[in-house]
């Protein structure tokens, strides 16, 4: 990353050039990184000029690219449906997902004597959460029934306690690519150059299907369907590979301005129904405009016969 300098509000030292050891060694050189070894704001004297090395790392939304779709998908009917279904579901439809955090809770033994105690490490335990994802089901119930396919037809009936596509006349080897999906998952920096942090879940694989029930209460209210699904999966974080993976998605992303999208052709006239209709602003305007004598000519501005001379 370039150290340019903005002098006065930044000089060459107000940023770790990306040759520094640190830099390199947490492979951060394609962003920013604030030297905070001087500056700051909140020692004995701050120094309000220096409030560029306080700028605080604020946390981006987070992304999902999916890099596959249960494989057993291409065996049922209604095939690619189901792989777009899949991956709409992960990447556009999902308001929001939840559940990927890396952490380590480090253990220590302890020594005491006369008072005193000595801690000494003993192990260490990760935890990397459980990833859940809350979206609307739309007219049809099509994720509803793509959940049902996925989890009866893929990974358990309860019926017969396998997948209900060892029924088909050639199921395939029913391996856990034929069962569950894999998407990478990244925050990328603030400027979308680059990767803050990254994670790849494999063997991803509904929990349970959506629960469907039917009632009937006057006094409620009609319920949207809002699907909370949690699922499986074996989760790597932050790693080199999984940073490669996630900064290749990055490259794809065409980005663009959204205020610049063009209206669709559709969305610039009007409905067969209101074009037919004899009211309106336009149709108004064009019945009076008739009546307005043509450009240049006096006809009708002045009164007949009355010596008016009052020009509208």
């Amino acid at each position: 990353m370039a150290n340019e300098s903005n002098y006065p509000h930044r000089g060459t030292d107000t940023l770790l050039p990306s040759s520094d050891a640190f830099v390199q060694a947490l492979d951060l050189a394609a962003r920013p990184v604030i030297n905070a070894e001087k500056g700051g704001q909140y020692g004995w004297a701050g120094n309000v000029f220096e409030y560029l090395t306080a700028q605080p790392h604020v946390s981006q939304l987070g992304w999902c690219i999916m890099l596959s779709s249960p494989a057993g998908f291409s065996r049922l009917p209604g095939a690619t449906q189901l792989h777009s279904l899949c991956k709409s579901w992960f990447e556009n439809r999902s308001q929001s997902f939840e559940g990927l955090r890396n952490s380590i809770e480090f253990s220590f033994g302890t020594m005491e004597w006369t008072g005193h105690v000595l801690s000494i490490p003993t192990g260490a335990t990760r935890s990397q959460g459980q990833v859940s994802h809350t979206g609307y089901d739309v007219e049809g119930e099509v994720f509803t029934k793509m959940f049902d396919i996925w989890g009866r037809w893929l990974v358990m009936d309860p019926e017969i306690q396998n997948a209900k596509m060892v029924i088909l006349d050639d199921p395939g080897d029913m391996l856990l690519d034929d069962q569950s999906a894999s998407c990478i998952y990244f925050e990328p920096t603030r400027n979308m150059k680059d990767i803050a942090h990254a994670a790849i879940v494999v063997g991803i694989m509904p929990r349970n299907n959506v629960p469907i029930e039917i009632k009937r209460n006057k006094s409620e209210e009609n319920q949207i369907r809002q699907i909370q699904m949690e699922f499986t999966g074996l989760v790597e974080f932050d790693t080199l590979a999984v940073k490669q993976i996630a900064r290749q998605m990055l490259k794809l992303l065409p980005l663009y301005n959204p205020d610049a999208i063009a209206a669709p052709q559709g969305f610039q006239d009007r409905s067969a129904a209101v074009k037919s209709s004899k009211s309106g602003t336009i149709e108004r305007m064009v019945e009076q405009k008739a009546t307005i004598a043509p450009s240049g000519s006096f006809a009708g501005a002045v009164g007949a016969g009355n010596g008016s001379s009052y020009m509208g």
